[in-house]
């Protein structure tokens, strides 16, 4: 009888310690996936920020589809590009020459804002193409001699 008792008082213990690392594991994931969207999808950065190996990450992956999905939604490469090109504009916006010509080369291609190298012969004449053989031996190089 005594036995039954001592069960069903540690039964609720059982429950709290599921909640409590069900909790543990919510709060963790949370933190995983904010410091994820910071480091646009930095998985070490990410694991470190929140204390857990690269492992435990995998493991959540392949056992939780749902954190999985999360993750994919965050499209970190997608952000990536609009905060540096925020950052680009930021530059743009003080007057930056460096970062002005550079959106131009990049973005206004269509107006002209391109460089472009011409290859020319001598004083911008058209280049003449000379054929260049390789020959293995010296009778080779009789044959050609002889033509």
């Amino acid at each position: 009888m005594k036995q039954v008792a001592q069960a069903q008082e540690n039964q609720p213990n059982r429950k709290m310690a599921k909640s409590t690392k069900s909790t543990l594991f919510t709060k963790k994931k949370d933190a995983f996936i904010s410091a994820y969207k910071k480091s646009f999808g930095n998985i070490t950065q990410s694991c470190e920020a929140v204390d857990i190996d690269r492992g435990t990450y995998y493991h959540w992956l392949e056992k939780y589809p749902a954190f999985k999905k999360e993750l994919e939604a965050i499209q970190p490469e997608e952000r990536f590009i609009d905060f540096c090109e925020s950052k680009l504009s930021q530059r743009i916006n003080a007057n930056d020459t460096t970062a002005i010509i550079f959106a131009l080369k990049t973005k206004g291609k269509k107006r002209g804002y391109i460089e472009r190298q011409e290859i020319t012969g001598k004083d911008g004449d058209r280049l003449i193409p000379t054929l260049v053989s390789y020959v293995e031996n010296s009778e080779q190089q009789k044959l050609i001699e002889n033509e």
